[in-house]
């Protein structure tokens, strides 16, 4: 018998089971390994069948308690028309990471890619404030499920606190607070970072620079430690090779003003300056390299030729720009997918009450923008 009938047999029998009393309303359905076994099927199939189910409103599934038999149970009414259970919202900033529509593109596939065959849709909820994340994650909370992109803000902390106490599953993406117990997606930043050390320092270059954004964030703060590490590997020192922006809000002059350019022009100037001038300059993410790029070609330094550039994060148009830039690739197909198969409970061993927190690896992607010493 093919999966698909497996998977609706056994709907079909815990339901009958439901509606019999075997199950009372408020009853706790058997573990998901015992009801492999019953049924000598996968946890997969098992798990689709529990999906369908909450999604007619039949059972709920309470994080770190197990599963549970509606109280009271769905009228036949409700059955047919369907419920918000159907539906998982992906809560996001507008632009996704520093404005780029690709990243947030990236993970809603990966997203889509698990929930689609399982009937769910998923749907996204944007936010430019603080305040509208929060309403979002207030208004949201009678769907399947969230994947939440958060601010780095109390109030939002405070907010997802609350929301683990609810019935609503949700994952955390990109960040995570790290005196809050959920699950989580993020990049392994700290691997990436060190790759793109590694990289430069292959091809030559002894004084690296290091700039970056306020680590405000686990992301951030995480390459920072991944700079830290590869340098001292290679025995490149870090006091003196590292910028930190004041106010990373201002560096885009696009979008911010030009504030922080006045301070990327400075730091620029004072590190070319000196007797051991860097070879090579590591940006935390792209946008700041971006803005580098630009800094640098009005002062008449030469991309790779006297200086060797690299991001963070590929965001779309660094593949464009005058010299296309070295950077890393975070796979946000992958971490929408793992997400997703959080919230499914996809064959994901779960010890206990433990979140599931995962980091994916990134990758290096090499473009014209770095070279030997002396460019290419």
């Amino acid at each position: 018998m093919n999966e698909p009938l497996i998977y609706k047999r056994i709907e079909d029998e815990i339901k009958s089971r439901i509606i019999s009393g075997a199950y009372p309303p408020g009853g706790q359905l058997p573990p998901e390994r015992d009801l492999v076994d019953e049924f000598n099927t996968s946890r997969l199939t098992v798990a689709k069948s529990l999906a369908s189910l909450t999604t007619d409103g039949y059972i709920v599934r309470t994080r770190g308690r197990g599963t549970f038999v509606c109280d009271p149970l769905p009228s036949k009414d409700s059955v047919t028309t369907g419920s918000n259970t159907r539906f998982f919202h992906f809560i996001s900033p507008v632009g996704g990471s520093d404005g780029d529509p690709g990243i947030r593109h990236g993970l809603l596939e990966g997203l889509c890619d698990v929930m689609s065959p399982f009937g769910f849709h998923v749907g996204v909820k944007f936010y430019r404030t603080v305040e509208e994340e929060i309403e979002h994650l207030r208004r949201n909370r009678d769907c399947g499920g969230l994947v939440v992109w958060p601010a780095r803000d109390e109030a939002v902390a405070k907010e997802l606190k609350e929301l683990a106490g609810s019935e609503t599953p949700f994952v955390l993406v990109d960040s995570y607070f790290p005196e809050m117990e959920c699950d989580y997606v993020i990049s392994a930043n700290s691997v990436g970072a060190e790759l793109m050390v590694d990289h430069l320092y292959g091809l030559g270059h002894k004084n690296i620079c290091y700039l970056t954004v306020q680590p405000d964030r686990i992301s951030l703060s995480d390459r920072l430690s991944g700079v830290i590490a590869a340098m001292g590997r290679h025995g490149i020192p870090i006091a003196e090779n590292l910028g930190i922006i004041p106010d990373h809000h201002k560096v885009n002059p696009n979008a911010y003003g030009a504030a922080n350019v006045t301070f990327l022009r400075d730091w620029l100037k004072t590190m070319l300056a000196r007797p051991n001038r860097p070879t090579a300059l590591f940006c935390g993410n792209d946008s700041i390299a971006v803005t580098v790029m630009e800094i640098l070609r009005g002062m008449g330094v030469r991309i790779p030729q006297d200086l060797s550039l690299a991001g963070f994060d590929n965001i779309d148009r660094v593949a464009y720009l005058p010299v296309p830039l070295t950077t890393v690739a975070q796979d946000f197909f992958e971490i929408g997918r793992m997400a997703g198969k959080i919230l499914l409970r996809q064959d994901l061993p779960r010890e206990g009450d433990l979140p599931l927190q995962y980091r994916i690896p990134p990758r290096l992607v090499v473009r014209d923008s770095t070279a030997p010493p002396g460019g290419k």
